[in-house]
């Protein structure tokens, strides 16, 4: 068994995979949306106490405090997000430098061919496959990202077929 398939490199399909669910979103994505809301609430509570409990000091000093504290969770959480993003443009931008992709199955391994270079690994030594009805990720020596969108419905019910069956 030996099967060939071109690849098109888009990265708007790879975005709609990493920045699904609100992913890259710095005020309602999962990883910081917790955080941003504790900052507007407290922010809210520093108004309040500083516009109707301005003579209690103790009060003042440990809502301010607080607001402090969760400002600093916001930008921590808002960095990572940032860092992470940044990786995810820096995979496009070098994936995006290469002018022809193609997959080649093979009874023995599963191969990844950009321009001249090659990433080989091994069936057997695949960790892990994640098998879904709009990507295919699968984690060996590297991570490969497959978007359906890259090689069309009948070509990827293909390869998720064949990965599925080799990863078992």
């Amino acid at each position: 068994m030996k099967i060939e398939i071109d690849l098109k490199f888009n990265p708007e399909d790879f975005k709609e995979i990493y920045y699904r669910d609100l992913q890259g979103n710095y005020f309602r994505g999962p990883t910081t949306q917790r955080a941003f809301i504790t900052l507007l609430i407290l922010i809210a509570l520093e108004i309040i106490v500083l516009s109707f409990f301005s003579e209690i000091v103790m009060l003042k000093s440990v809502v301010t405090i607080a607001l402090i504290i969760c400002l600093g969770n916001y930008m921590y959480v808002a960095y990572i997000l940032w860092k992470w993003k940044k990786q995810i443009r820096r995979f496009l931008k070098r994936e995006g430098a290469y002018s022809k992709h193609r997959l080649i199955l093979t009874e023995k391994a599963f191969c990844l061919v950009q321009d001249e270079l090659e990433h080989i690994e091994k069936w057997q030594n695949l960790k892990s496959a994640d098998i879904t009805p709009t990507f295919l990720k699968i984690s060996g020596k590297q991570e490969y990202l497959i978007p359906m969108k890259s090689i069309g419905y009948d070509q990827y019910e293909l390869l998720r077929k064949i990965v599925a069956e080799k990863t078992k």
